[in-house]
């Protein structure tokens, strides 16, 4: 169908004006025109985060939550922030002091502290204090002698055999050898290694399952471990690290 012509009368002059095909096509351009320059107008208010530039340090803030449920925001500026990296080490250390304190106090011996009811909680096995197993490495390179001292005795007295019920390989693993073998690597003291070596006897039951992956837990006094029907790739490739040490310092 062919498009009329519309004429207009201009000083007595005939002139051509658009066809009703070609106000379509001018009025959708206009409209194109008018959307894009709202959608940038748009933008420009509400950039995303990640196309944002980044805050300066003095604007960068961060937001905690404090008891009661109420927030507060810090910044840089604020006194909190005004420490030297010394300082922020001493910090550190008392953190631990208080924390390792509170332990021995409340929980000595136990797998874990409880800290608002101030009691010891067993969750690794009752008897290998996994604690200070997981900890010892942590008192030495912050240098606490005579905590470190204290923790090195227990763990010497430790046999891991007296764990007789099911407990995870995985957590097993990555706390107790995994300390054991940090701090034989720190130390050169042999004691860990030893105990290293006696856990890792025990737990290689683990990968005796038949379905090519370690179980998922074991009763490390009968030698006995649940079969390993599912498991994690988290649980069976983070312990490679402990293992690898284990096996090239006994090697």
């Amino acid at each position: 169908m062919v498009g009329r012509k519309w004429w207009t009368i201009v000083n007595g002059k005939k002139m051509t004006t658009f066809g009703s095909a070609n106000r379509k096509v001018l009025f959708l351009g206009v409209s194109g025109i008018i959307l894009v320059l709202l959608g940038l107008i748009w933008r420009g208010h509400r950039a995303p985060d990640w196309e944002r530039p980044p805050l300066g340090v003095d604007e960068q803030a961060m937001v905690i939550e404090v008891a009661g449920g109420e927030f507060v925001e810090f910044r840089p500026s604020d006194k909190l922030f005004v420490v030297s990296a010394e300082d922020a080490r001493k910090q550190v250390v008392e953190a631990m002091k208080h924390a390792w304190g509170s332990y021995v106090k409340y929980a000595w011996g136990k797998d874990e502290l409880a800290p608002l009811s101030r009691v010891g909680v067993d969750t690794f096995g009752s008897c290998t204090g996994i604690t200070i197993v997981d900890a010892a490495d942590t008192l030495y390179i912050m240098g606490l002698k005579d905590e470190f001292k204290k923790a090195r005795e227990w763990i010497a007295g430790v046999d891991f055999d007296c764990i007789d019920e099911h407990v995870s390989v995985f957590e097993t693993t990555i706390r107790s050898l995994g300390g054991l073998m940090s701090l034989y690597e720190l130390t050169d003291d042999k004691v860990f290694l030893e105990k290293a070596e006696s856990l890792g006897m025990s737990l290689r039951h683990s990968f005796d399952s038949k379905h090519s992956v370690p179980s998922n837990s074991c009763n490390l006094n009968q030698k006995d471990c649940a079969p390993g029907f599912r498991a994690s790739l988290a649980s069976i490739g983070t312990t490679q690290l402990e293992w690898r040490a284990l096996a090239y310092h006994t090697k």
